[in-house]
């Protein structure tokens, strides 16, 4: 991450790092002091926060917008990566809507760093500013379900400040829901931050997180459990905005949604899949043909169903390949 942000054309004014309380600190705190210099030099002031306690994700989340100095903070994680021309991007798109909270982005996927990015998550083609106008509320989990690179105005959300989602592992949901039934969520179209895939979670040791969340794998418990979560508090922000959203967002979860978590429970094998669709009928989100389908396909090949999730993701690389070829060619030929 250190490195990608050294790389870009313009640097954040503050970079603030919040350790967490983990058994690595010394390690971090150390990189830390090497790096604060270096990036002084470029204009990008480093600020080194050591928690007192393990706050898991969602108060660590909170206490970055509490500990923060600027207008806009851009969550990252820390196996995460920066474009070269991601401030410049955000900047400009907040300049032209200054009275949006949240700002998603399209992203990249990598393995071992920017270079061999093969998958583009993109929502839309231009930048655009998704509304209860223009867009049903399920698009939410698209847009801020990924944190890497959402843009957040702090001190709208130090107001909306709550522990009540400590364990949930979405707080952004909770920020996100709430900014697009109050005005919308903005959307970068190019590309500002890279995600690095395969990194196994390490949420589970802070007080709220234990019992469903152990470091190291998402169990279908947890799966269910973080669902679980954005059920209850998208329920909340419909109440308190009194816009109709909790119902789009159920049909998001038991259709498009569900293809990612029976895709990452396939190499688990059978009882891990049965395990997952007894939790996702617990919580009525199995009432769309295609978690069936997967979750029958998944008990019939057990952990070789992970082969068909493996050809999905190749042939959807190949077609975004094929598409931004296109693409380009399109713009040399005009």
């Amino acid at each position: 991450m250190l490195v990608s942000i050294e790389e870009m054309s313009t640097l954040p004014g503050e970079l603030l790092f919040c350790e967490d309380r983990s058994a690595d600190r010394p390690l971090l705190a150390s990189i830390a002091a090497e790096w604060k210099p270096r990036l002084a030099k470029r204009g990008c002031a480093l600020v080194y926060v050591e928690n007192a306690e393990n706050l898991g994700y969602d108060g660590n989340v909170r206490k970055l917008f509490e500990c923060a100095t600027r207008r806009w903070v851009m969550l990252l994680g820390n196996d995460d990566a920066m474009l070269p021309d991601a401030v410049n991007s955000m900047q400009r798109f907040v300049a032209a809507h200054p009275r949006l909270h949240v700002v998603s982005r399209t992203f990249v996927r990598f393995t071992r760093d920017l270079s061999d990015a093969s998958v583009v998550t993109r929502l839309a083609d231009h930048d655009r500013v998704f509304t209860t106008a223009n867009a049903e509320p399920g698009i939410i989990l698209r847009l801020c379900g990924f944190v890497g690179g959402l843009l957040v105005d702090r001190s709208w959300a130090v107001r909306l400040s709550t522990d009540r989602y400590d364990g949930t592992l979405f707080y952004q949901i909770y920020l996100s829901a709430h900014a697009f039934a109050t005005g919308g969520i903005g959307y970068i179209a190019a590309p500002t931050v890279g995600s690095r895939a395969g990194n196994v979670p390490l949420f589970g040791a802070a007080a709220a997180e234990k019992g469903d969340h152990k470091p190291g794998s998402y169990s279908p418990m947890a799966r269910a459990s973080m669902w679980s979560g954005i059920i209850r508090i998208v329920a909340d922000v419909e109440r308190e905005t009194s816009v109709p959203i909790l119902r789009s967002i159920r049909r998001e979860l038991t259709a498009r949604q569900s293809f990612h978590v029976f895709e990452m429970v396939a190499r688990q094998g059978r009882r891990a899949t049965i395990a997952l669709s007894g939790e996702l009928r617990r919580l009525g989100l199995m009432g769309h043909p295609l978690p069936w389908a997967l979750s029958a396909f998944g008990v019939v090949f057990g952990r070789r169903s992970a082969v068909f999730f493996d050809a999905f993701r190749w042939a959807q690389r190949r077609w975004w390949a094929r598409r931004m070829g296109t693409r380009r060619k399109h713009m040399e030929n005009t």
